[in-house]
C-alpha cells in the first residue's frame, strides 16, 4: 500500500468508516509482526512466550502514531509509525526482561527505558566473559584467556587499583541508581555494577574484591548513618541494610556474640514512589507550565530516583500527558479525596496510554456531603483525553450503550472504583475507536481548548454558532471563556462589535446573565430563553 492509499484509508477512518479501520488493522498487524522480527533478530534474542505482549506494545505505538499523523506530511504512515512502534516494543522487551519479571540492579543502574546504550551493551558482554566465560570445549576460561577476549573488545584490566575516594563515589552512585525503597543490592551485585560502570566510563574492567567492597560500604554506613538505631531517628538513615534497625553494623564492628551480617543495601531516595507519583502528576497537570518546562522538570524529578521507578505520564524522554489539555489552575477543590483522585488519574492515564477501556461508578453529593452513586450500574467508557477546567479534572471519551454512541465527559473527582476493563482471560479491552464522526482521538486534529470553549461550563448539549454583541473594550471576557471567535460585519452602534462563538446554547443563557452588563445575545431563540430565566428570577426574588 503506497502513501496515497494509506492517507485515503486514514481519512476514511477519521470520518468514522468501520470498514476502513478493519483494512488498516489487517495491514498494520503484518507490519508490526515484521518490526518485532527485525528487532528480535538485531538483538539476538528469541520471542519465547512474549510475542503477544510485543504485539500489544506494537499496537500501542500504532494507535499513538495514528493520533498524531498528518496526511499532509511527506512521510508514509508506516515510516512515521515506526518511530512509535519500535520504542514501545523495545520498552516492553526490557520491562519483561527486567523490571516486571525480575530484579536486575545492573539494568536498573543503566536507568534506560527502551534499550541500553552501545557502551552498556559492550559492558554487559564483558561481564558475561568475566563471570560466565567458557571455551568452545566447555571449560572455564583461564585468567589469561579472559584477558585476551576482553582486549579483543578493547577493554583492558589495569593493575593499579582505583583510589579509595573513587571507590566510595562509585559505590554511592550505584546505590543511588540501582536501589530504592523496594529494591536492595548485595555485595556481589554491587561488584558487577562497579565493573560495568568502570567499563562504560573508563574502558577498564578492574574488579574489586568482595572484602574491599564490604569494608568500604561499612565505612560509608558508619559515616552517614546514625550510630545507634531508635524509632525517632529512622528518617535520618541515608543508606539502609538488612538488620539496620537491630544495629547489625555496630555489633559486627564490636565483634558482638553471634553472626552479624551486613548486606542487602538500599539508598534512601529523596522521594517515595507515592511522592514521585504525586509530583509528576502535579507537574503534568499544572496550568502554569509550558510543555517544555514540564518535560524539563519531570526529567529532573526522574534524575532524583532509582532506575526501577516508572510513571505512565513519562516515557523516559518526554511527557505522555497532553500538555495543552489544561484549562484553569491546579487545586484541591475536588469531591473525592486527593489520594483517591490521584489514583483515579493514574489509572485513567495508563488506560489512555494503552488504548484500554475503563469502568467506574459515577457519583453525586447527598445532603450530608457524601458521594453516592447516581446509577446502580457501572459505567463503561473509552477514555481519550484528560483535561482540567475551572479547577476540576474531566475525562473525555466515547460513551456507548451498544446501540447509541456519543462523545461524553465525566468529572474525575466524582468517579470511584475506577479500573481497567478486562474481558476474556482477564485481558484489557481495547477502546472503541471508530463508528462515530469526528471522533476526538486524533491529536493532529483535536484541540483541547476548542472542546472546552464549545462545552461552556462542561455542558453536554451540541455546540452551535451564537451571535454576541460586545463592547470593543470588553474582549477580555471573550478570551477568558472562548478559544476563538469570528468577527462579523453586522452593523451595530458605535463602540460595539458583533462576533460569533461556537458553544453550548443552554449554558450561554447563564453566561449571558453573568455578563449582562457587557454582552448581548442576538440569536432570537436564545434571547427567548434568557427572557424566561429573567422572569423566573423576578418571580423568585419578588
Amino acid at each position: 500500500m503506497d502513501k496515497i492509499e494509506f492517507d485515503q484509508l486514514i481519512d476514511r477512518i477519521r470520518s468514522g468508516d468501520d470498514e476502513a479501520m478493519e483494512v488498516f488493522m489487517a495491514e498494520m498487524e503484518e507490519y508490526i509482526g515484521g518490526r518485532i522480527k527485525s528487532i528480535l533478530k538485531n538483538r539476538g534474542i528469541s520471542s519465547g512466550n512474549k510475542l503477544e505482549d510485543l504485539m500489544q506494545a506494537g499496537w500501542v505505538g500504532v494507535f499513538h502514531a495514528l493520533k498524531n499523523y498528518d496526511t499532509a506530511s511527506k512521510a508514509k504512515f508506516t515510516t512515521y509509525a515506526t518511530e512509535y512502534i519500535d520504542p514501545e516494543i523495545n520498552r516492553t522487551l526490557k520491562d519483561l526482561k527486567t523490571i516486571i519479571k525480575t530484579r536486575d540492579p545492573i539494568l536498573a543502574y543503566s536507568k534506560s527505558y527502551n534499550e541500553i546504550s552501545p557502551e552498556e551493551k559492550k559492558a554487559l558482554e564483558a561481564l558475561a566473559i568475566i563471570k560466565l566465560g567458557t571455551s568452545q570445549k566447555g571449560r572455564d576460561l583461564t585468567a589469561e584467556e579472559r584477558k585476551e577476549k576482553l582486549e579483543e573488545r578493547k577493554i583492558y584490566t589495569e593493575n593499579d587499583k582505583f583510589p579509595k575516594e573513587s571507590l566510595v563515589l562509585q559505590i554511592m552512585e550505584i546505590l543511588r541508581s540501582a536501589t530504592d525503597e523496594r529494591h536492595s543490592i548485595t555485595v556481589e551485585e554491587l561488584k558487577e555494577c562497579l565493573t560495568m560502570m568502570r567499563i562504560v566510563k573508563f574502558n577498564n574492567s578492574f574488579i574489586e574484591s568482595p572484602n574491599t567492597i564490604t569494608s568500604t560500604i561499612e565505612n560509608i554506613l558508619n559515616e552517614l548513618d546514625p550510630k545507634e538505631y531508635t524509632k525517632d531517628n529512622d528518617d535520618d538513615y541515608k543508606i539502609k541494610y538488612r538488620g539496620y534497625d537491630n544495629d547489625e553494623l555496630i555489633k559486627k564492628i564490636k565483634r558482638a556474640e553471634g553472626k552479624h551480617e551486613v548486606t542487602d543495601f538500599r539508598f534512601v531516595q529523596p522521594f517515595s514512589y507515592q511522592e514521585l507519583d504525586e509530583l509528576i502528576q502535579a507537574v503534568s497537570m499544572s496550568s502554569y507550565l509550558s510543555a517544555e518546562e514540564k518535560d524539563n522538570l519531570i526529567k529532573k524529578i526522574f534524575d532524583t530516583c532509582g532506575g526501577y521507578y516508572r510513571s505512565p505520564f513519562w516515557d523516559g524522554k518526554h511527557l505522555r500527558f497532553n500538555p495543552s489539555a489544561i484549562h484553569g489552575r491546579f487545586s484541591k477543590s475536588s469531591g473525592n479525596s486527593e489520594k483517591d483522585l490521584m489514583a483515579n488519574l493514574k489509572t485513567i492515564q495508563t488506560a489512555i496510554n494503552h488504548m484500554w477501556q475503563i469502568k467506574f461508578t459515577f457519583n453525586g453529593y447527598d445532603s450530608d456531603g457524601n458521594l453516592v452513586p447516581t446509577n446502580k450500574n457501572p459505567h463503561f467508557f473509552s477514555p481519550f483525553h484528560l483535561v482540567v477546567y475551572q479547577d476540576l479534572f474531566y475525562l473525555i471519551g466515547l460513551w456507548s450503550d451498544g446501540t447509541n454512541k456519543k462523545i461524553y465527559h465525566y468529572r474525575v473527582d466524582l468517579m470511584s472504583d475506577v479500573e481497567i476493563l478486562t474481558g476474556k482471560n482477564n485481558k484489557p479491552v481495547r477502546i472503541k475507536m471508530y463508528g462515530i464522526e469526528n471522533l476526538p482521538i486524533w491529536n493532529c486534529n483535536w484541540n483541547p481548548e476548542k472542546y472546552l470553549s464549545e462545552h461552556l461550563y462542561m455542558a453536554y448539549d451540541e455546540p452551535r454558532d451564537i451571535k454576541i454583541k460586545i463592547k470593543k473594550t470588553d474582549y477580555t471576557d471573550i478570551y477568558k471563556w472562548f478559544s476563538s471567535y469570528t468577527k462579523t460585519n453586522i452593523p451595530c452602534e458605535e463602540g460595539y462589535d458583533v462576533i460569533i462563538v461556537k458553544t453550548s446554547p443552554s449554558m450561554i443563557v447563564h453566561w449571558a446573565l453573568q455578563y449582562s452588563s457587557k454582552v448581548e445575545i442576538l440569536d432570537e431563540d436564545i434571547r427567548a430563553e434568557i427572557r424566561k430565566e429573567i422572569k423566573k428570577l423576578g418571580e423568585k426574588y419578588e
